[in-house]
């Protein structure tokens, strides 16, 4: 973990306590002791360089997290961490997780921020924010060793897009979606479904 990494627990089926950040790397952690274990690379194991602070388990047990890469142009994926209990341990569990769909970027050289991401019964729910990370001031950022923050863009002029996507299939929803007063948040406080709507 870094200084300046907002950072949470979560914990995978098979009841690893993990810690993770807005970094590639999340580490088993002894819930008893604090000690650390096994380290893990979300860009080894799944291709993301970079995920939300807050994966989400639902109710039969599979988690979710989104995360994005930019190898072969940048986009955000949706990870499936399966919730079967016949995988014992952690390894299992991270060999036999799916990258749902992939959603490409809607800016040539950046990302859209991201802290969480939302999450009902059926679906999950993405908000792409036009506080970008710009891959070219990344770049330059490390070479020059600025921090984190010098990545960052605000663009006020660029709407806010929702994405709705099926949990089962990994279909994203054709939801034309978009607020035109851009805003910024870190945390989706509720999603649920009454009816036909999210």
């Amino acid at each position: 973990m870094t200084d300046n990494a907002a950072c949470s627990f979560f914990q995978l089926p098979n009841k690893d306590l993990f810690v993770t950040s807005n970094t590639t790397f999340f580490r088993q952690v002894d819930p008893w002791s604090l000690s650390t274990g096994e380290k893990y690379d979300y860009s080894k194991c799944f291709g993301l360089n970079g995920v939300s602070v807050h994966p989400l388990t639902d109710e039969f047990g599979d988690q979710y997290q989104i995360g994005f890469s930019v190898m072969t142009g940048p986009k955000y994926s949706v990870v499936k961490i399966p919730g079967d209990e016949k995988y014992g341990n952690s390894d299992d569990l991270i060999r036999h997780s799916t990258t749902l769909c992939s959603i490409p970027s809607r800016w040539n050289m950046s990302v859209g921020f991201f802290h969480s991401f939302g999450m009902s019964t059926n679906f999950i729910i993405f908000v792409e924010i036009p506080y970008l990370i710009s891959l070219t001031k990344a770049a330059k950022s490390m070479i020059k060793g600025d921090a984190f923050k010098d990545w960052l863009e605000w663009r006020p002029e660029e709407p806010c897009k929702f994405f709705v996507i099926e949990k089962q299939t990994g279909k994203v929803r054709k939801v034309d979606y978009v607020v035109p007063t851009p805003f910024f948040f870190l945390h989706f406080v509720n999603c649920f479904e009454v009816g036909n709507q999210v």
